[in-house]
């Protein structure tokens, strides 16, 4: 089955929503802002994991999860 939304950063956002009596259809700034919030978290916690070296953690960063970005397709 194949993801109508493009992008990661969207993947993520909706995955988050978490109104459960109509969920978002296009990712509104409150998912947006709770994914990015995620994956930051994420990513820190990789870099730790790791000796502050993370491929995923950079891959993160770099799709454009973070407050105020967005990942272009």
């Amino acid at each position: 089955m194949t993801d109508p939304t493009p992008n990661y950063s969207d993947r993520l956002a909706l995955a988050v929503c978490s109104d459960q009596r109509d969920p978002c259809r296009v990712p509104c700034d409150l998912c947006r802002a709770q994914s990015a919030a995620v994956a930051a978290k994420l990513a820190q916690i990789l870099r730790e994991r790791h000796g502050g070296s993370s491929t995923v953690a950079d891959w993160l960063d770099g799709m454009g999860c973070h407050p105020g970005t967005v990942q272009q397709p």
